[in-house]
């Protein structure tokens, strides 16, 4: 029955690849954003997220109550829904999203050098662009206002990566809370089982617990202001760039600190199950 643990995030990993590649196709905004950022859509995003892992969630629920039934010899009801939400619907919430951006990257490789190539035809055939470009022969003037629009450009990605190392501090303390209040939890627990502490109650484990529960709320919070300011910055850059301010060349990567953050909760909220409930990878 251990093999759930592998079954049900591949399947909710095959229903996201799907959604997410359609996700593509229509240019629809990444999943998990839209779920964190836009209030008028999140309903009907969520909706569809229970509809395409509802499946996956009922076969979560009926493996999890036989494991219990037959291997434990006890029954916790709390319990069954939680992992089946660990396991079957929010890696279907964290995956949808980076498999609809490679299906945008995929697609704009293939079609890009043909693109590429209409461009410079259609520019060589242009001799009055609306917009020359600035070089060093252009006007004092002109090229002020281009040396001011790219330091500004480049500000926001300077804003950027300063927001990913306040998440990076964020990781780091709620990495510290989680692993020392597992440990706490491990040591006297195995100490207790040994036979090396008879009367140490109930108080240094749930002091454990209550450290890994701090490092989620501390990093739940930390991703939630993460994406809210870069929404927000995102929103700023691109009514800069159609107002003509910038240029907006460069874009904004995949962040992979936001993505440590993700397999970080993800890793907090399986060691609180299984001090908890003892059960899970590391129950």
């Amino acid at each position: 029955m251990t093999f759930r643990f592998i079954l049900q995030p591949c399947m909710a990993a095959a229903a996201a690849f799907h959604d997410g590649v359609q996700d593509a196709r229509l240019g629809r905004s990444p999943y998990l954003w839209t779920l964190l950022t836009v209030s008028n859509e999140r309903a009907g995003r969520l909706r569809e997220g229970l509809l395409a892992t509802g499946r996956i969630f009922v076969l979560a629920l009926v493996m999890d109550a036989i494991y219990q039934v037959t291997v434990l010899g006890t029954f916790y009801p709390a319990e069954i829904p939680l992992v089946a939400i660990l396991f079957a619907f929010l890696p279907y919430v964290l995956l949808r999203g980076p498999f609809a951006r490679l299906a945008r990257r995929r697609a704009g490789r293939s079609g890009g050098a043909s693109t590429a190539t209409r461009s410079q035809r259609g520019s060589a055939m242009d001799p009055d662009p609306a917009r020359p470009p600035v070089t060093a022969q252009s006007a004092s003037d002109q090229i002020s206002v281009e040396l001011s629009a790219r330091r500004t450009g480049m500000s926001f990605q300077r804003t950027r990566m300063s927001a990913d190392r306040t998440l990076m501090s964020v990781i780091r303390t709620s990495l510290s809370l989680i692993s020392f209040g597992f440990t706490i939890h491990q040591v006297f627990d195995k100490a207790q089982d040994a036979g090396m502490i008879s009367q140490a109650g109930d108080a240094p484990r749930n002091f454990g617990v209550a450290l890994v529960l701090l490092g989620i709320a501390l990093l739940v919070i930390g991703i939630v202001y993460h994406v809210q300011f870069m929404a927000g910055l995102r929103m700023e850059r691109q009514a800069m760039t159609g107002a003509g301010l910038i240029h907006g060349e460069s874009h904004f990567p995949l962040s992979l600190t936001l993505v440590t953050a993700f397999v970080l909760l993800v890793i907090g909220v399986f060691a609180i199950v299984s001090m908890v409930f003892s059960v899970g990878p590391f129950g």
